[in-house]
């Protein structure tokens, strides 16, 4: 059991390995957001998703090692939280897997306030393009003189009428 305790601590710490890289890459993407450096945007795009394909082949690993201990304690993969698994290990392990779990957590937490917080500049960017551009849409377009009603637009002119405002 030593050696799949040890193979889930090495796992774990790669994953917060990996996820401690994700914050200076969510950082550079917020300050390149807000001053509009579309190609770091994108550079920092493909690095986060290379970092999740690294996360997802961890993920695959720690499943089967937990799919492995589960079946040596005997107890359902879905009952088998760290909880469960630092109270049945030595204290040597325990202590790892406390601290790894701890770090975890807290880096998740960071890691979940920064995508929130990034979401909200680029929505609110976004909101800024898109009245700009509401804005130099109605500025390029010329007014109709005819409405959908059939009325004259309402757009005070000095000539070109000929009897009334109303056809």
């Amino acid at each position: 059991m030593n050696q799949k305790i040890e193979n889930l601590i090495s796992v774990l710490q790669q994953s917060l390995a990996i996820y401690g890289e994700m914050l200076p890459l969510m950082a550079e993407e917020r300050k390149a957001a807000l001053e509009g450096d579309v190609e770091t945007i994108n550079r920092q795009s493909v690095e986060k998703e290379s970092l999740i394909s690294k996360l997802k082949a961890l993920e695959k690993d720690r499943v089967l090692v937990l799919k492995e201990l589960s079946t040596q304690l005997h107890c359902p993969q879905a009952n088998l939280t760290m909880g469960y698994l630092v109270g049945r290990v030595e204290p040597g392990y325990r202590a790892q897997l406390d601290g790894i779990h701890s770090a975890l957590h807290a880096l998740l937490l960071k890691i979940s306030e920064f995508n929130k917080e990034n979401q909200m500049y680029i929505n609110h960017i976004l909101k800024v393009v898109k009245n700009g551009l509401r804005f130099f849409d109605r500025a390029s377009v010329s007014p109709s003189v005819y409405l959908a009603c059939g009325n004259i637009d309402g757009v005070q002119r000095s000539h070109g009428l000929i009897l009334s405002n109303t056809v």
